[in-house]
């Protein structure tokens, strides 16, 4: 009876917009589930990298064409004795289980200049867009995410002077790289990675480096076979701006000074 009472008593016109505001509202309701999920597909998440933990360990998600080519019986991989870390023969889920997120394109190249005497030797990688770079990479077709640079001894004949990297794409989504100098009996060895949700970090002879604050790590090793390091914050890049880039901020004055520092090889 209360309610009936109360309802014969709005007007015609506020119970027509009553009805039209509940069926807005149901509608709403119904969407917007619909939109977060939406909205969450476009960004790695927890659940989604769970999930890929789960494709490690299910044999029907696995890409047995790698497996084959990793296994050591049939490995192109490079020789485990080249690397920090050997490249093992782990079955990996396919790539395409990553969707849009996947491994795009991993890239390793090299750079090596004559700086006011000192010999100047490193890598760069860079990964490619992916769902969880586009907006910040806009027209870029790739990414650096780490870069690093050894400072030589003037000394250093080339014949005396080693240096190897690689860049591996069997932790998609993930990038993965790694690498080594190794010149005047001091040895350097690397290894880095970019994940989806943007953690990037380096190791460096057991050195951690957290790329978001610089994905540009400078090695000088001293005359008492010591190390020093520099860490430089460098705008997003892409592979083919970034030898250009080096060249200019190596005459940083910063940059510079710790390059000519008194004590480096």
């Amino acid at each position: 009876m209360f309610y009936s009472f109360t309802i014969s008593l709005v007007p015609p016109k506020f119970i027509h917009m009553y009805k039209m505001s509940s069926i807005l509202l149901s509608g709403l309701i119904f969407l917007t589930p619909l939109s977060i999920w939406a909205q969450k597909k476009k960004k790695w998440s927890h659940q989604l990298e769970q999930q890929m933990l789960i494709y490690r360990t299910d044999s029907s998600k696995w890409d047995y064409r790698l497996f084959k080519q990793d296994s050591p019986t049939d490995s192109i991989m490079a020789p485990r004795e080249l690397f920090p870390f050997p490249n093992g023969a782990f079955p990996v889920p396919r790539y395409d289980l990553a969707g849009k997120f996947k491994y795009s394109g991993g890239e390793v190249d090299g750079y090596q200049k004559i700086f006011h005497g000192k010999k100047l030797n490193g890598f760069y990688f860079s990964g490619g867009k992916t769902e969880a770079s586009k907006i910040l990479l806009k027209k870029k077709n790739n990414e650096v995410f780490f870069a690093i640079l050894y400072i030589r001894s003037d000394r250093d004949s080339s014949k005396d002077f080693k240096l190897s990297s690689n860049i591996f794409s069997r932790n998609s989504p993930d990038y993965t790289c790694q690498g080594y100098f190794n010149g005047n009996n001091v040895a350097v060895d690397f290894l880095a990675f970019l994940t989806p949700n943007r953690d990037a970090y380096a190791i460096v002879d057991m050195r951690i480096f957290n790329l978001n604050f610089g994905r540009l790590i400078l090695i000088a090793p001293q005359k008492d076979r010591t190390l020093r390091s520099y860490q430089v914050i460098i705008p997003l890049l892409s592979s083919e701006e970034m030898e250009p880039y080096l060249d200019k901020v190596l005459n940083r004055k910063d940059v510079k000074s710790f390059i000519l520092k008194y004590g480096n090889l």
